[in-house]
């Protein structure tokens, strides 16, 4: 589905290989304004994502990924420590 035509509201959405090759290549000549279409598809969409069962879901993979990246993070710190201790070890031996 693609915008096909129509202006700001009125848009009108339909299969966007008819609208490109026309009927030899589509024979659905099918549009249906946009805001009806996202009205009926896309408000059972946002009803889902925004009950609070899928929200605590989202909150707690967001939350999950944040302590990956964090324990990551901290692995990266400790792999870096003793290259810096070494560093500070040869410049004091230099002294």
């Amino acid at each position: 589905m693609v915008i096909i035509g129509g202006i700001d509201a009125w848009r009108a959405c339909g299969c966007a290989d008819h609208e490109d090759g026309g009927a030899s290549v589509c024979s659905n000549s099918i549009s249906v304004r946009r805001d009806l279409l996202e009205g009926r598809r896309l408000a059972p969409i946002k009803v889902d994502l925004l009950s609070p069962d899928k929200l605590e879901d989202i909150k707690r993979h967001i939350a999950q990924k944040i302590a990956a990246s964090a324990k990551k993070a901290d692995h990266a710190r400790a792999a870096d420590r003793p290259i810096a201790v070494a560093d500070s070890l040869r410049v004091r031996s230099n002294n």
